[in-house]
């Protein structure tokens, strides 16, 4: 049986002899390779845009709750009670601000309201921010109309969404009621200061209107307590460690922690589900590729019919044609590959400093900005290569077993 470096040549001179097969081949395994490194660097860069921005947005890189039995969409967006309240939070805020691992800390509190302008009415999530530390951590929360909050102001920021509803202007005065576990009422009457909108993912903060916590804790009116405290870091990937490190000492205090992959679960399904589609369109027109690649193999045995009788006829055996034929595809297979993943790999490089721009308002939500700047991982350029090859060899398959059923008499005889 013939070595690897027979097989290698020979498929070269056939790669060569028939170079308008080879072209095409070369030209549709390029194609897949490019389309398999820029879309999948497409769909991991808005994969990874996402969870950003729902981290910078109002989940922080961990949050610290009153242990209760809420669920995660619970302690992420739902109303708090007077029995998920944090008591003396002002000393676990300075021990996290002297945490070195920890770039911004901030408290809220939590609390569905019913917000009323006139005969308007919407229902809301309020969440108490301390102005001067939690703007530092939230930049996604910039006015597009009025300004932010200033320290120790009275006054509400509304969405867009919220401020259609309640069809409010700047400097309205709106009513704002809460509902305490006992069913008693309080109430606070608050001036709109600003709109606010987190570009492309306002969806995220679409049911949430903001005041000073200090408003917040008198319409939560369970004193200086707050829902939950949000915290970044310096470093995201040693999110795991510094939970694991704070959670024997907020035991203690009936707390618990939690980190934003726990927390962001339903909220990276989104994500997912986004990344699904264009992974989706990706795969498409790959398998349309390979369905390509498959025809021209099968064509290739077909044209060369007499070639492979004359060799089955002078003693190769059914698995030296096999391997010729595979080899074959394979070698054009690596070096189109290398190629295709090449070029992808440019581009790719190029729009990480240039950007994809979003066109319309569609793709701003989708990328959660007017342009997105996808990053090239090294994993991904094997992976494509791996997947690239492999399916040139089992795409050439079907077609080189063909080969090894032909009989030689009848094949030389017709031919």
């Amino acid at each position: 049986m013939p070595g690897k470096t027979v097989f290698v040549k020979m498929a070269a001179k056939n790669i060569l002899r028939q170079k308008s097969r080879s072209v095409i081949v070369a030209v549709a395994i390029i194609l897949a390779s490019f389309v398999m490194v820029v879309g999948g660097s497409y769909g991991a860069a808005i994969q990874k845009k996402m969870m950003k921005d729902i981290v910078t947005t109002f989940l922080g890189h961990i949050q610290i709750h009153r242990n209760t039995e809420q669920n995660l969409t619970e302690l992420v967006v739902g109303d708090k009670t007077d029995l998920d309240s944090i008591r003396h939070y002002e000393s676990l805020l300075e021990s996290l601000r002297e945490d070195g691992r920890v770039q911004y800390v901030t408290p809220r509190i939590q609390i569905g309201v019913l917000l009323r302008y006139k005969d308007r009415s919407t229902g809301n999530i309020l969440v108490g921010v301390d102005p001067e530390h939690e703007f530092k951590m939230s930049s996604h929360l910039t006015p597009v109309e009025g300004r932010a909050l200033l320290k120790g102001e009275q006054g509400l920021l509304l969405t867009r969404k919220t401020k259609r509803k309640l069809d409010v202007k700047l400097g309205d005065m709106v009513t704002v009621n809460h509902t305490m576990a006992d069913g008693s009422v309080t109430e606070a009457v608050l001036p709109v200061r600003g709109v606010v909108e987190s570009l492309g993912r306002d969806f995220f903060v679409a049911h949430f209107c903001y005041a000073h916590i200090d408003t917040a804790q008198k319409l939560y009116n369970q004193g200086k307590r707050v829902t939950n405290i949000v915290a970044l870091l310096k470093s995201p990937g040693a999110v795991e460690a510094f939970a694991r490190s704070w959670q024997d000492i907020l035991k203690r205090r009936d707390l618990r922690i939690d980190s934003y992959k726990t927390l962001g679960a339903t909220y990276e399904g989104i994500s997912a589900s986004q990344v699904i589609m264009v992974n989706g369109a990706t795969f498409t027109i790959f398998l349309l590729i390979l369905i390509n690649i498959v025809n021209i193999a099968l064509m290739t045995v077909y044209e060369r019919t007499r070639e492979i009788a004359t060799l089955s006829a002078i003693g190769a055996t059914p698995p030296v044609i096999l391997g010729l034929i595979l080899t074959e595809f394979l070698v054009l297979g690596m070096i189109a590959a290398s190629v295709g993943i090449g070029l992808g790999a440019s581009l790719v490089q190029w729009l990480s400093q240039n950007g994809i721009p979003a066109f319309n308002p569609t793709m701003v939500g989708l990328y959660g900005g007017k342009r997105l700047f996808p990053v090239l991982q090294s994993g991904q350029i094997f992976s494509t290569y791996i997947i690239v090859t492999v399916v040139c060899g089992m795409a050439a398959f079907y077609p080189a077993y063909r080969a090894v059923k032909i009989e030689p008499v009848k094949a030389l005889r017709e031919g």
